[in-house]
């Protein structure tokens, strides 16, 4: 990456400032909630298999549908909230080490590479729901598929001298999308599941758009501080979680599995 800025006409010390910032700083940041995405499948994949082995096909259903619901409500909120919040965010963790305009940069590539979560967290989902069905081929051929799109557009955007650095973030994108969309239609295909487009996206994306208006609003209300900052993502999850609840994309089942893993 840094090699290919150069080439794009940027220096050796520019490059490599930039480079540190998008990997340094920006995926930093994104790994935080893709932890999230880790733990879900961890679970999926022990689930699947026991309800496999069982040959119950409407529990293999069950469990697939709401590690999928899962992975898009966690995902969703996440990506939305990074992407609005990202100054905010960089500035809370990275104020005294980052100059206006690196802030600025770095605001800038963390909008974009937010959005990376979302898709990261259900292509872990779906990845892990295909693993318990023992078709664990079918997601590592998507990803290779992806990640191989990933380096040419690296290699393509980097090296135009509009793009430079930004061209990573939009090629991640494309790589888990191009891994996410046919993982879902294996998951779909395999477990005779409808693609439950209300549940997945409708549900979740109605709750993050309420959310993300709160948040947006109060950006332009309060300034930028991390007081302001922490009472902006407090702001964020309440309007988000009362809106899920309130149009069930969180369910009542969903609050009773929590509290019975807790007790566990």
């Amino acid at each position: 990456m840094v090699k290919r800025m150069m080439i794009a006409g940027l220096s050796d010390s520019t490059a490599t400032a930039l480079y540190g910032i998008f990997s340094g700083m920006v995926i930093r940041l994104i790994n935080i909630p893709t932890a999230l995405a880790l733990a879900i499948s961890m679970s999926l994949v022990p689930a699947i298999s026991a309800v496999k082995a069982l040959n119950d096909m409407p529990a293999v259903r069950k469990e697939s549908n709401n590690g999928i619901r899962y992975a898009f409500l966690i995902g969703f909120p996440c990506a939305v909230g990074m992407s609005v919040l990202s100054k905010e965010i960089l500035a809370f963790f990275y104020e005294q080490t980052l100059t206006p305009e690196r802030l600025d940069i770095a605001a800038s590539l963390l909008s974009v590479s937010a959005l990376t979560v979302v898709l990261f967290t259900v292509v872990q989902a779906t990845s892990s729901i295909l693993q318990g069905l023992k078709l664990q081929n079918l997601p590592m051929y998507t990803m290779i598929a992806g990640v191989t799109l990933k380096v040419i557009m690296n290699y393509i955007l980097i090296g135009i001298p509009s793009v430079n650095i930004h061209g990573g973030p939009i090629a991640s994108i494309v790589c888990y999308s191009v891994s996410m969309v046919p993982n879902l239609y294996f998951c779909c295909k395999h477990t005779e599941m409808a693609f439950n487009w209300k549940g997945w996206i409708l549900k979740p994306g109605l709750s993050v758009l309420a959310m993300g208006i709160a948040v947006y609003a109060l950006k332009w209300i309060l300034p930028m501080g991390r007081i302001t900052t922490l009472l902006k993502v407090t702001v964020g999850i309440f309007v988000y979680l009362f809106t899920a609840l309130k149009i069930q994309a969180i369910t009542s089942e969903d609050l009773r599995s929590f509290r019975r893993k807790k007790a566990a």
